[in-house]
């Protein structure tokens, strides 16, 4: 065989000059601890031979060996200055090596689609207590309706679940839930920022000239004990 490289061919008959047999044989090569295995399968019910025109042996493998050492690369995902991270803080993602990720392309792809897929947080609800149902199961997908305190109207999973018994004989039910969307961006509809404790000195004129020569010397302003307005 003239091809270059790992090769083989396959024929109906060990003999030279057999028609070559195509698509019937499945080939699999792995290396194992620096040893090539390979492994070859035969997908039809007649028997076959690897042998070449001229009647020899057709395997040939051709093991390629590095010429440095495996370096491992990490690719990390961050965006900086998103309106996700003013609101729910910073957001960052490693694409870590493993058998299915052995180049930093891929690494890159799967860091920005994993920060991209978690870049809103869905909300979580903890220690929901309702009346005893034995048909909700983990899993499944509740409406949780609140008119009198939070104003809360949104569909989540049942994530956990906890019942337990009171010696009267009552059972309570207590799930924790995990909202079907995600959190947008806070809109803060409604509230009032709460006034400064120290409002900003209403002369914004001062200079670090006019402070000096009010103060002169370190002494001078430590011994008048002024605030920053009166500075």
């Amino acid at each position: 065989m003239d091809t270059p490289g790992s090769n083989f061919r396959v024929a109906a008959q060990h003999a030279a000059g057999a028609t070559a047999v195509k698509g019937a044989v499945e080939a699999q090569v792995r290396r194992e601890d620096g040893t090539i295995v390979l492994r070859l399968t035969n997908r039809t019910a007649q028997t076959l031979y690897t042998v070449t025109k001229s009647g020899e042996p057709s395997i040939r493998i051709v093991p390629i060996k590095p010429d440095r050492d495996p370096m491992e690369r990490q690719a990390v995902s961050y965006v900086s200055g998103g309106a996700s991270e003013r609101f729910h803080g910073r957001q960052e993602f490693y694409g870590e090596a493993s058998d299915w990720v052995q180049d930093l392309g891929a690494a890159r792809q799967l860091a920005d689609a994993m920060r991209k897929a978690g870049e809103y947080p869905a909300p979580v609800i903890g220690d929901v207590q309702v009346l005893y149902d034995p048909r909700i199961q983990l899993g499944d997908v509740v409406r949780v309706q609140d008119t009198t305190g939070a104003v809360l109207d949104t569909l989540a999973w049942v994530v956990g679940i906890n019942t337990s018994a009171s010696a009267d004989g009552g059972v309570q039910q207590t799930l924790s839930l995990r909202g079907v969307s995600a959190n947008v961006v806070p809109a803060d509809a409604g509230l009032t920022p709460d006034a400064p404790a120290l409002p900003a000195p209403s002369d914004t004129s001062a200079t670090y000239a006019a402070v000096a020569a009010a103060y002169p010397t370190l002494a001078s302003l430590l011994a008048a004990n002024p605030t920053w307005a009166g500075v």
